[in-house]
């Protein structure tokens, strides 16, 4: 190892080069002490922005639901198919509640896990290339804006990527190996397959791709007929192993009717480069693309790489992962509306794995560390301002705040949406949160309402508030709707979500009728409007007070 105890500035900076020099050369005599270090010092950089500030932001409504459901019990949540999402990361967040049930720390799970995933590309890159293509990969993907964001999120999305990642480290062991990789990659690719599967249900599209590039790189292969018999027979106990989830996807999809929106081509491919690009730099200029043009023209040359190198299964996996996967994924959206940037968040692992896989085969070493180290800090840089930023979809927080700031912060709250409600009531436990539906009002009930939604949501979603009012045994609906409900209020603040324009007419209205005139709508912003982050803040604030007759 380099003596890194130099006497001067130049003298320190000239021994640590020559040390990363060393670290990084791809030659069998490399600093294996040296290596684990970088890697200590990756991981260390991932695990710090992965973390930071988590509970900077209040939960958004997707994830009040994810804590909601998760607050069952937990045979209802892994049997009784309470989401059209698989239970696994319900299941954690029920087991991270037992231990520490403040909704402050619900961003915790995510986060560990994005870390753990950061440790595995490492590992993977490691076993599967060599030290050098490990810390380039390694560093990318740590820095990865898209990923450090969804690792922050209390949902699903960071189980999905361990998963994709562990399964894709076993596919490649064994494909290194012609098809007898050994119980470590059977087991890698066995439980990393169940972690996607049982975490988000178009998983099932990334472990489809993923076995066809292993299947497909077979055909190189000596002995491709008994490796083939291997790949079936992993694969298939794959499947019984997925079976419980598999048999209740039909069931589950109904509770689903898509999301209220159609997209184009267009607005695919913003969303595709939201996240396998530099986000956080925002509308700065054309500076941005052309730093992203390079991470893609990277990605494009380190699949072509992987493929003349004789590493047909990487080069598959990676270029199903870029491409085929997000073109699958605009495909069913066709079907059913499902596009949203985070579903998109798969593509991360080939892009990342792509690029560093092409960077760290540069011979000249100074190109090659020039290379990773403008990449790595254009990521560093997009990640810290959205860190910066750090907004979601919805913030509650900050609507509270300037409820309290003009005199509303006893006023009783509507929503239009029962995820928003859960998401308000996670933010300020002691509002009186009013959920409307179907004409009539709801208290946000807690438990109760979690426990009506667990029991079919099928039903419950079809279902009229009279009917779940039924069901629960009465007592959570306003008959009158919303005049009866702020009846003796003299103040009401109304949070206006991404619902339907109709549904927040009739509310206006409603309000109206009893007696209410709006006195001030604002837009909550979370951040600098001149960024586009992930999410466009969708919350809006009305307030109103009751009219003297």
């Amino acid at each position: 190892m380099a003596d890194l105890r130099a006497r001067s500035p130049i003298q320190l900076i000239t021994a640590l080069r020559n040390w990363l020099t060393q670290t990084l050369e791809p030659q069998p005599h490399q600093d294996v002490r040296g290596f684990w270090l970088l890697v200590a010092a990756i991981v260390g950089l991932g695990a710090l922005l992965r973390f930071w500030d988590l509970n900077g932001t209040s939960l958004w409504m997707d994830e009040a639901s994810t804590l909601g459901l998760a607050r069952l019990p937990l045979h209802v949540i892994a049997f009784n198919n309470i989401d059209n999402h698989p239970p696994l990361s319900f299941v954690i967040q029920h087991v991270w509640q037992l231990l520490v049930p403040d909704s402050a720390y619900a961003r915790v799970p995510a986060a560990a896990i994005g870390t753990v995933t950061l440790v595995v590309i490492i590992l993977m890159l490691k076993d599967i290339v060599g030290q050098r293509a490990a810390i380039f990969c390694g560093l990318l993907f740590a820095v990865s804006t898209s990923h450090v964001y969804f690792s922050q999120e209390a949902r699903m999305y960071a189980p999905l990527v361990l998963g994709l990642c562990l399964a894709i480290w076993g596919s490649l062991g064994h494909a290194r190996a012609g098809g007898q990789g050994g119980y470590v990659y059977w087991s890698l690719y066995l439980v990393g397959g169940c972690i996607a599967i049982y975490s988000q249900i178009l998983a099932l599209v990334g472990m489809g791709l993923i076995a066809a590039a292993e299947c497909a790189s077979a055909f190189f292969a000596q002995g491709r007929l008994a490796y083939l018999r291997g790949w079936f027979l992993r694969n298939a106990l794959l499947g019984i192993l997925a079976l419980p989830w598999l048999l209740s996807i039909p069931s589950a999809t109904e509770t689903f009717p898509g999301i209220f929106a159609d997209h184009g081509f267009r607005e695919f491919l913003w969303m595709y480069g939201n996240v396998s690009g530099f986000p956080g730099l925002g509308n700065i200029g054309p500076i941005v693309k052309l730093f992203e043009l390079s991470l893609y023209i990277a990605c494009a040359g380190g699949i072509a790489a992987a493929w003349s190198d004789g590493r047909r299964a990487l080069s598959l996996t990676l270029g199903a992962l870029v491409l085929v996967y997000p073109l699958s994924v605009f495909a069913i959206d066709f079907l059913r509306p499902i596009i949203s940037n985070r579903v998109l968040l798969p593509v991360v692992i080939g892009v990342t794995v792509a690029a560093g896989y092409l960077l760290s085969r540069i011979s000249s070493r100074r190109i090659g560390a020039s290379a990773i180290g403008t990449l790595g800090l254009t990521g560093l840089f997009s990640t810290a301002v959205e860190l910066r930023h750090h907004i979601k979809p919805e913030d509650y927080r900050a609507a509270f705040a300037i409820a309290a700031a003009e005199g509303f912060s006893l006023a009783p709250v509507i929503t239009c949406l029962d995820f928003g409600a859960a998401a308000a009531h996670e933010t300020n436990a002691s509002a009186r949160i009013l959920y409307h539906r179907y004409g009539e009002t709801m208290l946000y009930p807690g438990p109760e309402y979690w426990h009506a939604a667990s029991q079919s949501m099928k039903v419950f979603r079809a279902s009229s508030a009279t009917e779940i009012d039924a069901y629960l045994g009465g007592g959570l609906l306003f008959k009158g709707g919303l005049s009866e409900a702020l009846a003796g209020d003299k103040i009401a603040a109304f949070i206006r979500l991404p619902c339907e324009e109709s549904v927040e007419k009739r509310i206006s209205e409603e309000l109206a009728l009893a007696g209410f005139n709006s006195v001030k709508d604002v837009r909550v912003l979370g951040r600098s409007a001149d960024f586009v982050i992930f999410e466009t803040p969708s919350t809006q604030l009305s307030l109103y007070v009751r009219r003297e007759d």
